[in-house]
């Protein structure tokens, strides 16, 4: 078994950690990654209402009282504690994105999202995983997603977990794995990578909400010295089949606040932080029997940070008269672009190993440029 492998196996005891505590590189630079897991309805979130065809199109669906951004793309009302972020200049949507892939599966689309390749289950390990090199990163949640995984060191923290056991209790199993070469190393790393993570991340605000105190969490280890440079968060709840309208008005909320609150606790690292929000396919343009949406093709992305040259929407607007399949927004940018060009400006990964070793088979996808 590999150490990596048994430090990710720590997680029944809390145990989730690095080989050590010091993450970062050489580099300042921070990157976030965001999923939204379920497909996000990019229409309702960039409301294109200076589209002629969007009242029509989106009859049912269309937010009329969307934040205006240029006179022809608004923002969904949920999303104004981002609005400092245009006007600084720091938040960048991008509109009409999509994976190659078209067959409407959350797990297959999920798949193809993080692993990189031009094909559902393409590689066992993730672009970002392969990206990392020195790099080291963490995922927030239960599990260590898909886009994470490969041969970089990685931790997962579930801030949401209770560990009961004391510390009599670690040192007991310590002393126990002591002697042994291949778990004892592992377990005190195990150990010694928790109680950073604990001094890091500190107590939530009582008026904090769950996402409000995870993306203060994660702001913290970022901001530190000694944190990581990439982090994955995941947040479900996307998949608005019934009823999407109060539906969004609570995710797009709760996305927001999270997303506020993190850039303020990051403090000066903000400046060197990009943060990607994503999805793995839009929903369709027209609404279904149930005033909600289904699984469609092209929808948004957000990037925002110090780093991101925003406060205007990047597209090739395709419009709404002609629909893909006759139900979806066409897509006209390949999020594995977006993702290229994240990580050759902003991480500073040649375009020799993104075509060649982190998003194989992606000639068709080249790197996004202007972003910043």
């Amino acid at each position: 078994m590999r150490r990596r492998h048994f430090l990710s196996g720590l997680g029944a005891l809390g145990l989730v950690g690095l080989a050590r505590p010091a993450w970062a590189g050489a580099s300042s630079a921070r990157f976030v990654l965001v999923l939204l897991r379920g497909g996000l309805d990019g229409l309702a979130t960039l409301v294109p209402h200076g589209d002629p065809d969007h009242e029509r199109a989106r009859e049912g669906l269309a937010v009329e009282d969307a934040i205006d951004l240029d006179g022809f793309f608004g923002v969904h009302p949920a999303l104004a504690p981002l609005m400092p972020m245009w006007d600084a200049g720091q938040l960048l949507p991008l509109h009409a994105v999509s994976l190659p892939y078209g067959e409407r599966s959350h797990f297959d689309a999920q798949d193809l999202l993080e692993n990189g390749t031009d094909r559902p289950h393409g590689a066992s390990d993730g672009w970002l995983g392969r990206a990392l090199g020195r790099r080291r990163g963490i995922a927030i949640g239960r599990d260590l997603p898909l886009v994470l995984r490969g041969d970089a060191d990685v931790a997962s923290l579930d801030p949401t977990r209770t560990i009961r056991a004391d510390d009599a209790f670690f040192a007991l199993v310590q002393d126990l794995y002591s002697h042994d070469e291949l778990l004892g190393p592992a377990l005190h790393a195990g150990l010694e990578a928790r109680e950073e993570l604990q001094a890091s991340t500190g107590r939530a605000r009582r008026a904090d909400t769950p996402d409000v105190a995870l993306a203060r969490s994660v702001a913290r280890l970022l901001a530190s010295p000694t944190g990581p440079s990439v982090a994955v968060l995941e947040m479900g709840g996307w998949d608005t089949h019934t009823r999407q309208a109060g539906v969004l008005d609570r995710q797009l909320a709760g996305l927001a606040e999270a997303l506020s609150a993190f850039s303020k606790e990051l403090g000066s690292t903000w400046d060197d932080t990009v943060v990607m929000v994503c999805t793995e396919f839009g929903r369709t343009v027209a609404a279904n029997g149930t005033n909600g949406t289904d699984h469609g093709t092209a929808g948004a992305a957000l990037l925002a940070g110090g780093p991101v040259r925003g406060g205007r929407v990047l597209t090739d607007w395709p419009g709404l008269k002609r629909l893909a399949d006759g139900r979806d927004l066409a897509g006209t940018t390949d999020l594995r672009s977006v993702f290229k060009g994240v990580l050759h400006d902003h991480l500073q990964l040649s375009d020799e190993e993104l075509n060649s070793r982190v998003f194989p088979g992606s000639s068709d996808a080249p790197r996004l440029t202007g972003w910043r």
